[in-house]
């Protein structure tokens, strides 16, 4: 009997779906599979046999993901792919990003795999296709890192001076903790923003020789109310905290928290899990549309996360080396037997490093004993 193509993708989606389910993978990963296979169905259809699909049909569907514009579903959600093609280049629409048809690409070559193990087909003639359209922004400069005078004038702006102890006019909204300690944390330490939007306060340590550090983890009980999450297994990590943030009394916000909540309370409880389970798409937000542009013009590619970059380019400014870039930050720059042995992954190690991270001019003695 004859195998159709729907059917086959809809094996490979319940397939997905179960390992989803195994790992406790986010709403937000299961609906992008789900629509990734979506597309591909419609662009192959259901009707069409598996083992009728060659090299050549495998050429059509690459062709028609390098086409259709960005955001279909949004803009042109009645219209069939051919005609939503042509819309989009009378409106002169952008098509997808080079890592958006990469990912309905290799969901089209998953699927032909696993026609390929049920004998359906004699090979999988997508195997080698890459997309039509080279990526033309190298993987390094994807986002890029904020100035040293840019980091300078968000972390000094009016709204720091508004929290410095005595201030005349003391900025007291509710969001003040997530916003104030953010962007500090993210310059001096290097988390990303929903690590340290995730934070609870029992993930504030101290080491048996008294290196004050964040454990970056993630929860490991599935029925934690707090579920916390990592991007990468190389995410997790324990990072010295900042002498500028111990000065500024972060240590003393913490307390604060851990006496009206205990250690398994959310350190920031003002942000609440988006759908998806994500606690910093609002800050992001937030960020993106009003407190950065009030501070600093953004240059192409830069947002929040350009943060992260800017430490990591303080880093490689004290030459630090590979392993504590991988230690703090989560990177890998090289791969290395020594990776695995010794101190560096130890806090009370890492510390010497931490300490270096400094930008230009930046002065935050006026934030001194603010908490």
């Amino acid at each position: 009997m004859e195998v159709l193509f729907g059917d086959l993708a809809k094996q490979h989606l319940a397939m997905k779906l179960e390992e989803a389910e195994a790992n406790t993978q986010s709403s937000k990963w299961v609906e992008k599979v789900t629509a990734h296979v979506a597309l591909i169905r419609e662009i192959v259809g259901d009707k069409k046999p598996v083992s009728a699909i060659d090299f050549d049909e495998s050429l059509r569907v690459r062709s028609i993901i390098a086409q259709l514009p960005s955001n279909r579903s949004k803009f042109y959600p009645k219209l069939s792919i051919e005609k939503a093609i042509q819309q989009g280049k009378k409106d002169g629409r952008a098509t997808m990003a080079f890592i958006t048809q990469t990912d309905y690409l290799r969901t089209f070559k998953d699927i032909l795999d696993l026609g390929y193990l049920k004998r359906l087909l004699p090979n999988n003639p997508a195997a080698t296709l890459q997309p039509l359209k080279k990526d033309q922004v190298a993987l390094d400069k994807k986002r890029l890192p904020f100035s040293e005078e840019q980091v300078r004038s968000v972390l000094t702006s009016p709204f720091y001076h508004q929290c410095s102890p005595g201030a005349s006019k003391p900025y007291s909204k509710p969001d003040r903790d997530w916003r104030f300690w953010l962007p500090l944390i993210c310059a001096l330490m290097g988390m990303r923003p929903l690590e340290v939007c995730q934070l609870l306060v029992g993930d504030i340590q101290k080491t048996p020789k008294g290196t004050d550090f964040i454990d970056v983890a993630e929860t490991k009980d599935d029925d934690d109310e707090n579920v916390k999450t990592l991007k990468t297994s190389a995410s997790r990590r324990k990072i010295p905290i900042h002498p500028e943030l111990l000065k500024i009394g972060f240590l003393n916000f913490v307390e604060g928290r851990r006496s009206m909540v205990g250690e398994n309370g959310r350190l920031f409880a003002h942000l609440k899990p988006d759908a998806h389970g994500n606690s910093a798409s609002y800050p992001m937000k937030r960020f993106r549309d009003h407190f950065l542009p009030a501070a600093i013009t953004l240059q192409p590619r830069q947002s929040f996360y350009s943060f992260r970059h800017s430490f990591r380019d303080a880093l490689r400014r004290c030459e630090a080396p590979a392993s504590a870039l991988k230690a703090l930050g989560g990177w890998t720059e090289a791969k290395a037997v020594s990776d695995h042995y010794g101190t560096t992954h130890d806090p009370d190690h890492q510390a010497q490093w931490i300490g270096k991270v400094a930008y230009e001019g930046l002065d935050l003695t006026f934030l001194y004993g603010t908490y």
